[in-house]
């Protein structure tokens, strides 16, 4: 579980809770883009709505109740299911409507930016359901995981969209964290010494020799970490046990933890190896995970991979 609170500041107005929107996503990259999509629209929608509130739209339209011209829910509700809805309706906010809704004529809002248009059709287009949007989570609470097969990070992202005022729009203020899967997978780029890295089921797993070897992840937060799970598959039961150390900063680094898989029966589709922390680090470390192949038990003739490295806090 999660704990987390947003807190916002504004210099020139008190806070509206109403305006803060938490999200939370599950991202199987963490390429910059797929980490924004998740809260694209939320954060669009509530702008476009303090925008028409700032702006002259609100002498003309309401939410949901009779003005001079449609509300937005009616327009909403008429274009629902269109296509291109969000183009069409920028295109009507900036250069005027006229005829669409009976004899009274939108102006033209030349001045308004093509962003700053689309925000506000996101909102009105939000108002009918068009896009199924995240609702927010409260500004103050508990987040229990649930990630999609395959994700490999989560982001919870914050926004708050302020009033704005005369003549000058609503201003957005955003953060996001991100949160690494507490199990890492191995990828081309996994450093390592005496390991090969192979393909299996489109996984990349660490083929561990008859030597000694090991693999190094870079920058892990190891607050809270109590062990780490070291899974171990094959094809055919490896003859030998398996023995692991955990260190800090190089192979030769400080020795913070350790444990074995012993033999697996044979026949058996696969183990791991537990490896406890002697120690509370509570802060981000490069660590080591050394294979300390045992001279004594023989070579071990059938291969075994490691599937990933997964941290624990028990």
């Amino acid at each position: 579980p999660i704990n987390y609170e947003v807190k916002v500041k504004d210099e020139d107005e008190s806070i509206d809770d109403k305006r803060i929107f938490v999200t939370v996503d599950y991202l199987e990259s963490l390429d910059e883009v797929s980490m924004s999509l998740g809260h694209q629209k939320v954060s669009a929608s509530v702008a476009g709505k303090a925008m028409t509130l700032s702006m002259d739209c609100k002498a003309c339209h309401k939410e949901n109740e009779k003005s001079i011209g449609p509300t937005f829910m009616e327009i909403s509700t008429k274009y629902k299911g269109q296509n291109d809805v969000e183009k069409y309706l920028k295109d009507k906010i900036i250069n005027d409507s006229n005829g669409v809704w009976g004899e009274v004529t939108m102006p033209a809002h030349p001045d308004l930016s093509q962003e700053d248009a689309r925000q506000i059709a996101v909102y009105i287009q939000s108002l009918a359901g068009h896009d199924e949007q995240k609702e927010s989570l409260p500004s103050k609470g508990t987040i229990i995981p649930q990630p999609n097969k395959g994700a490999i990070a989560m982001a919870i992202t914050a926004s708050y969209t302020d009033n704005g005022k005369a003549n000058i729009k609503p201003l957005i203020g955003s953060k996001r964290i991100i949160l690494k899967s507490n199990t890492v997978l191995f990828n081309d780029t996994t450093k390592n010494e005496g390991m090969q890295i192979i393909t299996f089921n489109g996984m990349n797993l660490l083929l561990i020799p008859n030597k000694t070897s090991w693999l190094a992840l870079e920058k892990v937060d190891l607050t809270g970490v109590k062990s780490i799970m070291i899974p171990i598959g094959w094809q055919e039961a490896p003859n030998v046990g398996l023995n692991f150390e955990v260190r800090l900063n190089s192979p030769e680094g400080e020795l913070i933890g350790k444990g074995s898989m012993s033999k697996p029966q044979k026949g058996s589709q696969g183990g791991a190896a537990m490896l406890k922390l002697n120690k509370d680090i509570n802060k981000v470390e490069n660590i080591y995970i050394i294979y300390k192949h045992d001279e004594k038990a023989g070579r071990n003739e059938n291969p075994a991979a490691i599937l990933n490295v997964t941290f624990l806090g028990k």
